[in-house]
């Protein structure tokens, strides 16, 4: 099964996106591709001479065409499609298996819940992995696709730099949701077992930022959650490779750090959670490798950290 997976930053570069009426009087172009471009079929057939071979696209079709593809229409046609234009560097062409396109799915997903909200790493995993020719039978699915399409066309009265960013955005948050689509559609059993997961994950993950700063433990996590605790904790370490407390306190550190240039140890150790200012010193080695003090002398480029405990 041929695939793309498609990075969505530093910003997808969308050059047409519209919709077009075929009829006896006007037809499709005759060109060689030079982007990438997204169709996707409302009504009618879109019939094709792609790379000299027949080709149709019958309502509910999604197809993505390949840089270098000749196009040239087979006959007259009545049909209204809607097209995406676009190009990014790193586009990737993956030859894979249903199973694997969904793992691949899941394993980006929860590998972006490990980035540190503050680090620039998680950009790494805002990309998408897209069939190359799909199908949706669900005329709400599509019409929700198309409205993206209506809402952000790129034409005439409508360029401004403002606008090109809107649709640029508009554009990579309609190739997400046709991948959570895709990925709903492709292995159904895969997607409600690992999305179970995925969800009770997130739901986790978005607990303890909410609440890293309080100290929480199991009987919260379960009131709060409504979830057992052993099992919150089991599916949280098989994926992030530490406990719900470790994580707790890595985002108290990663706190800690922004603010380490602004106030003293004892002040950050309060606002991130720690009662004990040698404590986090000691929670601050083990997870940066250096003290705080060290940190903020190496780290941040300052000469003195009076204001600082030395372990």
């Amino acid at each position: 099964m041929k695939c793309f997976e498609i990075p969505l930053c530093p910003l997808l570069k969308v050059t047409r996106m519209n919709k077009q009426k075929l009829n006896s009087k006007i037809r499709h172009c005759t060109r060689v591709i030079n982007e990438y471009i997204l169709y996707i079929v409302k009504s009618g057939e879109l019939k094709l001479l792609q790379n000299g071979k027949e080709f149709t696209l019958l309502p509910g079709d999604m197809y993505i065409f390949n840089l270098g593809e000749m196009q040239q229409p087979l006959e007259n046609v009545n049909c209204e499609f809607y097209y995406l234009h676009f190009d990014i560097y790193g586009v990737k062409e993956l030859d894979i298996s249903d199973e694997e396109y969904s793992d691949a799915i899941w394993q980006r997903k929860a590998n972006f819940l490990k980035e540190d909200i503050y680090g620039i790493s998680s950009y790494d995993y805002i990309k998408v992995i897209l069939k190359q020719k799909m199908h949706f039978d669900d005329v709400n699915t599509i019409d929700g696709f198309l409205k993206v399409f209506d809402q952000n066309p790129i034409a005439y009265g409508y360029n401004t730099p403002e606008w090109r960013l809107n649709v640029s955005n508009a554009a990579s948050r309609l190739l997400m949701k046709i991948e959570d689509k895709c990925f709903e559609n492709s292995n159904q059993d895969f997607y409600k077992k690992s999305g179970i997961v995925y969800d009770n994950v997130k739901r986790i993950v978005e607990y303890i930022e909410e609440h890293y700063k309080e100290n929480f433990d199991s009987k919260c996590i379960e009131r709060d959650l409504l979830i057992n605790f052993d099992y919150a904790n089991r599916i949280f370490r098989k994926h992030f490779g530490y406990s719900i407390i470790k994580y707790r306190n890595r985002l108290r550190i990663n706190t800690a750090r922004v603010l380490l240039g602004e106030k003293s140890m004892r002040e950050i150790a309060t606002e991130v959670g720690f009662s004990d200012v040698y404590y986090f010193s000691r929670c601050f080695k083990k997870y940066e490798g250096v003290s705080p003090s060290e940190y903020k002398r190496y780290t941040l480029g300052l000469k003195k950290a009076d204001d600082l405990v030395e372990d």
